[in-house]
């Protein structure tokens, strides 16, 4: 098989980019596992979607923190509360709860 590059992307002979080459050569090994074989498979994507999920709510929590923080010093400093709200996308009852 024939590699080639362009702008930084890598083509096989038939012009596939080499990832969507993989992508394809994997949902064709997929399809040809037998039963055990495919409830590993499916339980790993559902182990590999639950990580992203709550890796997801990590990143969410720690912004919704850090936009308590910042509005808790901005607030401190005496900044308006309509002000500091539209800054960190508070709700005006949020800010004035801190």
């Amino acid at each position: 098989m024939g590699l080639s590059v362009t702008g930084g992307v890598f083509y096989c002979d038939y012009g596939f980019q080499i990832f969507e080459f993989i992508r394809l050569l994997t949902i064709a090994k997929v399809g040809n596992l037998n039963s055990k074989d495919m409830n590993a498979y499916e339980q790993s994507l559902k182990i590999q979607r639950d990580n992203y999920s709550v890796r997801q709510a990590a990143v969410k929590d720690a912004k919704a923190e850090m936009a308590m923080e910042i509005a808790a010093e901005l607030k401190k400093d005496g900044m308006p509360v309509e002000k500091i709200a539209m800054l960190t996308k508070l709700s005006e009852q949020e800010v004035h709860s801190l």
